[in-house]
């Protein structure tokens, strides 16, 4: 996972030299989508969510990747291991996935359309 990727909330897709045929690419594009889910969706998200959110799921499946080749017995610095863990659950945690998050605001356009129909009205 060193490899550059980028998420693209609004079209789910994986951009950038990871291969999104891969097993690895497969499941930061899940985790991803899921936390974009969770956010309430592509199109109220700022550019800083999506890098966040991409951050967390690249952590999230590293942490996966390195504790299952620990279960199979290959050779890992168990210190390593509890590091990235706690570093992908707090970028899990920093996303806020449990907190209700407001409408956008209305733009001055649409504001101003409002204000002139109540007033008409």
């Amino acid at each position: 996972m060193t490899e550059a990727a980028q998420f693209d909330c609004r079209t789910g897709r994986m951009a950038g030299r990871l291969d999104g045929r891969s097993t690895t690419a497969r499941r930061v594009r899940d985790l991803a989508a899921t936390y974009t889910a969770a956010m309430g969706g592509g199109e109220g998200l700022t550019a800083i969510d999506r890098e966040n959110i991409l951050k967390a799921a690249q952590l999230t499946v590293a942490a996966e990747d390195m504790r299952r080749r620990s279960l199979k017995g290959e050779e890992i610095d168990l210190a390593s291991l509890i590091k990235l863990e706690n570093l992908a659950a707090r970028a899990v945690r920093a996303l806020n996935l449990g907190v209700k998050r407001k409408a956008p605001a209305a733009s001055l356009q649409d504001y101003l359309r409002s204000k002139a129909a109540e007033n008409a009205a």
